[in-house]
């Protein structure tokens, strides 16, 4: 890989995340929602996760960021196959993670993976 390709991948993702953060910001206050279990006394969150996780749930941040990040750097053809089926992968587990933990419900990860690719341009 030339190195003006990664030093292009890393320009684009640099500015993705940012964009990410700030429409994460404006969605989370405008939407208002809950966590899952203030909403649901049936789910039971990991305890470390929910002492970590604080303000509102949607969308999730985590998730937003994982798209802006590792889906933004995966649509690059700049990249091996390998290494963007990897970032793809990453970022399927993280979202995948904010469910298992029990902080956030599939609706947050899903608008949280959708609004996050958004910022990749």
């Amino acid at each position: 890989m030339p190195e003006w390709g990664a030093h292009a991948v890393l320009e684009r993702v640099k500015t993705s995340v940012p964009m990410a953060q700030g429409g994460k910001r404006l969605l989370k206050v405008t939407a208002c929602v809950y966590r899952p279990w203030i909403r649901d006394p049936r789910i039971i969150p990991d305890v470390d996760a929910q002492a970590a996780a604080t303000g509102y749930s949607f969308p999730s941040g985590h998730s937003m960021n994982a798209a802006a990040l590792y889906g933004g750097a995966a649509i690059r053809k700049e990249l091996s196959k390998a290494l963007r089926i990897t970032m793809v992968i990453i970022m399927v587990l993280i979202a995948f993670s904010r469910n298992f933990l029990g902080v956030h419900t599939p609706q947050d990860v899903l608008i949280g993976m959708g609004a996050g690719s958004l910022s990749c341009g």
